[in-house]
């Protein structure tokens, strides 16, 4: 199972970085909570979440970040078809050196469909600064 998931964390964090946002939002569930630093974010349809990624992306290349790569760092045991998964995350350059690090809790469901997120606490990153700027447009 380990294997599958650090694979699938990886999947995931490609599709972002390739901008393949439709396809990431298929991967969580909705209404996504989002938590960071104090701050709660809840992204309440799949458009949501793509409008929000793609600013998201759109940071990340201003910042220069070439990749994203992945680590699973640790794996909740399943309860109830739901555990938790740790993950650190590392933006690399170009040149493969690391800009930032950053780490994240998925909230994970088994659906008959795959493993979904259902919820994610995001540690010490950028994403809720991007927020703050970048509020989706979806629905005004």
């Amino acid at each position: 199972m380990y294997k599958n998931v650090s694979e699938l964390m990886q999947w995931r964090v490609d599709l972002l970085m390739a901008e393949r946002c439709e396809d990431l939002a298929r991967e969580h569930l909705f209404p996504l909570v989002m938590y960071q630093d104090e701050q709660l974010l809840v992204l309440t349809s799949p458009e949501e979440f793509v409008d929000v990624c793609a600013k998201f992306c759109s940071a990340q290349r201003s910042r220069n970040v070439a990749r994203i790569q992945s680590r699973v760092l640790a794996v909740d045991l399943p309860r109830h078809g739901r555990f938790r998964v740790w993950v650190g995350y590392d933006e690399l350059d170009i040149s493969g050196d690391t800009l930032h690090h950053w780490e994240a809790i998925h909230y994970c469901r088994e659906m008959q469909s795959g493993l979904k997120s259902e919820m994610l606490e995001l540690g010490s990153g950028n994403f809720m600064e991007i927020w703050e700027r970048h509020r989706p447009t979806v629905g005004q």
